[in-house]
């Protein structure tokens, strides 16, 4: 799963209803290991952790791809911003 795919849902309730608790019950699989705010937060930090460590891996060959990469960087940063300010929503 992408891991947009994988946090759009319980950010996406964390802004709209204030919380993300469906994904302590999730029957479907989709949330594996997480039980509570505290196993939540480390499962989205491991995707985040693992998108980033993909981007810093490539090496861009052209200047396209250098602008490419810069972009998918500052992507995985404010993928980070969004998973601490959900962690904030949830004190």
């Amino acid at each position: 799963m992408v891991f947009e795919e994988a946090l759009a849902g319980p950010m996406y309730n964390v802004l709209t209803a204030g919380n993300h608790s469906y994904v302590f019950t999730d029957s479907e699989g989709r949330f594996p290991g997480v039980v509570d705010h505290a196993s939540f937060r480390r499962w989205a930090v491991s995707l985040a952790r693992s998108y980033q460590d993909g981007v810093a891996k490539f090496e861009p060959t052209t200047p396209s791809e250098e602008r490419d990469r810069s972009i998918l960087s500052e992507k995985a940063d404010a993928l980070m911003k969004v998973i601490d300010a959900a962690e904030a929503e949830q004190r």
